[in-house]
């Protein structure tokens, strides 16, 4: 093989191959580029040429290239193509022009399909050579992507231990006077319309952390309405004016209290009318909080039982109180996982929060004294969160759910505004909420409320035993990024360019080796035509028309070489194209 290549003339196609090596090797380049700076950082490029004119100079390489070998097969096969059998010399302006750019190429695709399949392939490579550069210029985009800022840590509250810090409420002897308690309630007041997040640093564009643990404050919901046993008093008059009143023993069914829950609301007679009773239905709610655990010792977990009655019709007039609505709500300290938090500055986003109660491992250290009984540490954990400890005061957490939120919420009743004079007192404000609030709604987010605070331990009304979780800060930065897609115009214009070039040797074997060259025009001429058919000079039209009903074949002569030869009974071309031409190479 190798001695058959050496006998091979220098003329053969080695420039051809030689050109669609060097195509091929830009275009390896051009991918080899793309491929390290795909996903490269704007700001990390130091040289001082830009890659988009790297990508533009390379593509201009692998284009130029590849169309040395696009314009010697289709040269070439204009020889082959009327070797092969009798043709109108038109062609030979066809085929030479289609070697010289897309209109050529263009024309052969519609006047020449059918007698020449490669040639055809040949012109279409070179339509398809003008989308190169466009689609190299196409390859190149900026896009912007999230990074981490590795001199920066995004921190969000976290609480593995439960000690309040300084409300005011807890030790012995007097107390100094402190805001801390003022800031807590408003922070419970503003928490069930829109509840605060716990304390966050995001110093990036944005933030996020991983999956953790942290203690908190969950809340549970139940209408208990049907469940309610109501025993109410018929109305009376005692003191003998329109002030009549009614007194109404509702037994709930749990056992966080043994009392029945006594309800009492007046009615007007004749405020509206001689002989008319109307039960105020804005008077009919009215909470009640109970914190587990008093007198009965210090339990696994405390919690806060709401207990709430709300008038269920309220437009209903009457004469006995409208039908009321029973819930139970409880708030208790828990486990929760979250997973999925992210951030931007001055905004949390909660992720996905799930929760679970705790189970206490240990009993409380009894030495000591405190304002309850025992207030020591007593550990807990979790089934959610694993081998995570929970460790909690115990003081504290009488003081949050057996004084603060039983004190708060209980006796809030609806104001009932008497001759236009309203209610501002606190409880009758709170009352006013909850008539009209969802309920499930208001104490899901007092629970996110507290939990805030639980896992906040920079604030006077929060968690002094707080901690933080530290996660990744993102910042936006400018990135490289490569269409990719793009790149298959030039991977499909070198692979035919490769393929035709080797059916063009395979085919052209055994033909005279002429390519562009001009001289073979000169050398290999006409013979069976007398000067009166050919003119002495004429146009480009002229000579085309004159072309087309000339019908020849490339024919190798004994005396004159290589000829365009006549065909014998010459006729219109147009009309024996069908028996003499027909069919493909």
């Amino acid at each position: 093989m190798a001695n058959m290549l050496m006998q091979l003339p220098v003329w053969w196609w080695w420039w051809e191959i030689g050109a669609l090596c060097i195509s091929t090797i830009c275009c390896g380049l051009l991918i080899l580029f793309l491929a390290n700076i795909d996903g490269m950082a704007v700001s990390l490029w130091s040289l001082w040429i830009q890659p988009s004119t790297a990508i533009a100079i390379l593509a201009a390489f692998t284009k130029t290239s590849m169309m040395v070998p696009v314009v010697s097969c289709i040269s070439q096969l204009k020889w082959r193509h009327f070797r092969t059998r009798h043709r109108p010399l038109s062609h030979l302006d066809l085929v030479d022009d289609a070697s010289r750019g897309p209109w050529g190429a263009l024309v052969v695709l519609f006047q020449l399909p059918r007698f020449s399949l490669v040639i055809s392939m040949l012109a279409l490579v070179t339509i398809i050579n003008l989308g190169v550069e466009p689609s190299a210029q196409q390859l190149l985009d900026i896009s912007a992507r999230n990074s981490t800022l590795s001199n920066a840590s995004a921190e969000v509250g976290i609480a593995t231990e439960f000690n309040i810090s300084d409300l005011g409420t807890s030790g012995a002897g007097l107390t100094p006077p402190s805001s801390s308690l003022f800031k807590f309630y408003s922070t419970l007041m503003s928490g069930f319309n829109a509840p605060p997040a716990p304390n966050f640093n995001c110093s990036g564009e944005s933030c996020s952390w991983p999956t953790f643990t942290t203690l908190g404050v969950c809340s549970k919901f139940k209408n208990v309405t049907n469940e309610v046993n109501s025993t109410c008093t018929p109305p009376s008059n005692p003191e003998g004016d329109r002030i009549w009143r009614t007194d109404c023993n509702l037994t709930f069914p749990s056992q966080d209290s043994t009392l029945p829950y006594t309800m009492s609301t007046s009615f007007s007679n004749g405020s509206m009318g001689v002989g008319v009773r109307i039960y105020s239905p804005e008077g009919y709610l009215t909470t009640r909080a109970y914190g587990r655990g008093i007198g009965g010792g210090i339990r696994s977990s405390l919690n806060t039982t709401v207990k709430i009655v709300v008038a269920g019709d309220k437009t209903g007039m009457g004469e006995l109180p409208p039908r009321t609505q029973a819930y139970d709500i409880a708030l208790y300290l828990c486990a929760q996982k979250i997973t999925g938090l992210t951030a931007i500055p001055r905004q949390l986003e909660p992720g996905t929060v799930e929760s679970a109660p705790l189970a206490k491992l240990g009993e409380p250290d009894p030495t000591g004294q405190d304002h309850y009984p025992y207030a020591k540490y007593v550990t807990y954990s979790s089934p959610l969160t694993g081998h995570q400890q929970y460790v909690i005061h115990t003081g504290s957490e009488n003081q949050l759910f057996v004084e603060l939120l039983p004190d708060w919420l209980n006796g809030s009743s609806a104001s009932i505004r008497d001759n236009g004079f309203p209610n501002f007192s606190p409880n009758a404000v709170l009352g006013d909420y909850l008539y009209h609030a969802d309920l499930e709604t208001s104490f899901s987010n007092l629970a996110a409320s507290l939990s805030a605070l639980v896992r906040s331990g920079n604030r006077p009304e929060g968690n002094a035993n707080a901690t933080v979780m530290h996660g990744d800060v993102f910042f936006t930065e400018p990135i490289f990024h490569v269409r990719w897609p793009w790149l298959a115009v030039i991977l499909l214009e070198l692979a035919l360019a490769g393929g035709l070039l080797y059916a063009t040797v395979v085919r052209s074997a055994r033909d005279p080796l002429l390519k562009t060259s001009a001289v073979a025009f000169l050398l290999h001429g006409l013979r069976g035509w007398d000067a009166v058919e050919m003119p002495e000079k004429g146009s480009r039209e002229t000579l085309s028309q004159l072309a087309e009903r000339m019908v020849g074949r490339l024919e190798h002569t004994e005396d004159e070489g290589w000829r365009f030869v006549k065909l014998e009974d010459e006729l219109d071309p147009f009309q024996v194209q069908a028996p003499c031409l027909a069919g493909r190479e």
